[in-house]
């Protein structure tokens, strides 16, 4: 669909369904938080610990992100700094001298 085109369709969405209640701002800008928060930590246990969370340790981040108003450069950080991160990059270093050729 062309944008023109999706603007008449959400026009007759509104026209044909009066009865949806109406988006409260704060509910919109909690869901917004929430689905960014729950992106956010997924994206950085993928990619500073290369691994998917276990349940709680995921819902506790989110809470956290979401009740502390973590910014992403917060959650990097917390993430870069896990001995956990740090033992990876470690163990990557070292896999990665090994593999050099003797000078």
């Amino acid at each position: 669909l062309h944008p023109e085109e999706l603007e008449e369709v959400s026009e007759e969405r509104e026209v044909c369904c009066p009865s949806d209640p109406v988006p409260d701002k704060a509910e919109d800008d909690e869901y917004e938080t929430s689905t960014l928060c729950q992106e956010a930590v997924w994206e950085a246990f993928r990619i500073f610990l290369d691994r998917i969370p276990g349940t709680s340790e995921y819902q506790t981040w989110v809470h956290a992100c979401q009740q502390e108003s973590l910014c992403i450069s917060d959650i990097a950080k917390n993430f870069s700094r896990s001995e956990e991160h740090i033992s990876i990059i470690q163990r990557r270093m070292s896999r990665l001298r090994d593999r050099r050729p003797p000078t």
